[in-house]
């Protein structure tokens, strides 16, 4: 999820009179499962720096994998709908990365697009970005990778670069994550009394 999409949400909440306190109303189950997933990125990232490399098996292994978790959480929260975005964008990016080998294919040209290709490429050869690969647009699954570039065109040549909000790629799957985090903040924002039945 991007930091603008987490701000964005944020402020319709507040302009809707929500209050992040409301979130205690929510009844969000098995967050034992967001701690595995999160140990398992942690371990991946621990085990690529200390061998150097990204491409042994086991790290890209441990970063897909530690997908498995976080669709098991939001099944287990599947009364709230929300849940089921976030379930449906993480499955399109599990797919895309299990296929490519543990690794997620952004887009070349996007980078160039949005003025981040020469960052990205010394970054990588540096250790950075090792959940990713470049892609020219012929990796399986393509169309669920990251080659949706923001911002537009209009705000890259009217705007100076370091003032920008953060340049990114996005994928179908981020995208639809976005949407049912947005959404879910704005339930939790909201709520007053948590009167469902679950």
């Amino acid at each position: 999820m991007s930091i603008q999409m987490l701000f964005l949400s944020l402020i319709i909440g507040w302009i809707r009179k929500g209050s992040l306190k409301n979130f205690v109303n929510l009844h969000l189950r098995a967050f034992y499962l967001l701690y595995l997933a999160f140990f398992l990125q942690l371990l991946a990232f621990i085990l690529h720096y200390r061998l150097k490399s990204s491409d042994l098996f086991l790290v890209p292994f441990l970063y897909t994998i530690s997908f498995v978790p976080l669709i098991l959480w939001t099944i287990f929260n599947r009364h709230y709908w929300e849940m089921w975005l976030l379930a449906f964008g993480l499955i399109l990016n599990f797919l895309v990365i299990s296929i490519n080998g543990g690794k997620m294919p952004i887009y070349r040209p996007a980078l160039q697009y949005i003025r981040a290709e020469e960052k990205f490429v010394s970054a990588m050869k540096k250790g950075g970005y090792y959940r990713y690969k470049l892609s020219e647009g012929n990796e399986p699954l393509f169309f669920l990778s990251d080659y949706i570039p923001w911002p537009p065109r209009f705000i890259l040549d009217n705007i100076d670069l370091y003032i920008l909000p953060r340049r990114n790629v996005f994928s179908p799957g981020d995208l639809i994550m976005s949407l049912g985090i947005c959404f879910l903040i704005q339930r939790g924002m909201l709520i007053k009394d948590e009167e469902e039945k679950i």
